[in-house]
């Protein structure tokens, strides 16, 4: 699967890029791992439902610094 994020800038969509993921039966979510000239980090999605929450670690520590939520109605 892939993700296409953007980000709002002034107002305007920005891409920021794609990134695949694969389904880790391991950690039993959807990860999805990048390298960038200022960072290495992994992303990590749980589908419940309709529902989506997961969290992004910054490597090599594995420190979590984003947790994301997006709920369906």
């Amino acid at each position: 699967m892939i993700l296409a994020a953007d980000k709002i800038v002034d107002g305007k969509r920005v891409p920021m890029g794609e990134l695949e993921f694969s389904y880790s039966e391991q950690e039993g979510c959807w990860r999805g791992e990048f390298t960038t000239p200022r960072a290495h980090g992994v992303w990590c999605f749980i589908v419940e439902g309709r529902n989506l929450r997961g969290s992004l670690l910054h490597m090599p520590e594995k420190a979590e610094v984003r947790k994301v939520q997006a709920v369906h109605d």
